[in-house]
């Protein structure tokens, strides 16, 4: 019943992870802002917004996995939950960032200061691959949280590249 319940919240969090790009046109802009960054500025606050949905999913699965003995504790579970916590920790700062600012001000010197907490992100989720998921012994949990983590990396490329 357990895994159910996590494969009910997997498949939510994928079907809420859609694309991140919301404003096609956005009229009435302010004239010192440019269509671009308005769809820039959107499409960041909305893939950071779901890096936390994603997230959260994620974090839920692993210790559900760990509740049902499909991952056990040990130095794998630790380093994922640990890895999870910081890339919590990392979306709450880029949201922060992004709420202190304005379409008109996310420029260059934005982006790069966004992208630094998404390359940050980038580092957690590759130190979750490389702590070791091999203790997932169930397949199709391990292909739900690989789908998981797959997201995580997908919007973060997504924010890099604007």
């Amino acid at each position: 019943m357990n895994i159910r319940r996590f494969f009910v919240v997997a498949v939510l969090a994928l079907s809420m992870a859609s694309c991140a790009a919301r404003v096609k046109t956005v009229t009435n802009l302010p004239t010192n802002v440019t269509q671009k960054q308005a769809q820039d500025y959107d499409a960041a606050v909305a893939s950071v917004d779901r890096i936390s949905v994603v997230t959260t999913s994620l974090r839920t699965g692993l210790i559900q996995l760990n509740r049902d003995g499909i991952f056990p504790d040990g130095p794998e579970y630790a380093a994922a939950v640990t890895a999870v916590g910081k890339v919590d920790q990392l979306q709450i700062s880029a949201a922060t960032f992004l709420k202190s600012t304005t379409p008109d001000k996310f420029d260059a010197s934005a982006k790069v200061r966004l992208g630094q907490y998404m390359s940050q992100i980038s580092t957690e989720i590759q130190n979750i691959n490389s702590a070791g998921l091999t203790g997932i012994k169930n397949p199709n949990s391990l292909n739900t949280i690989n789908n998981l983590i797959g997201q995580v990396t997908g919007l973060v490329n997504l924010v890099l590249n604007l």
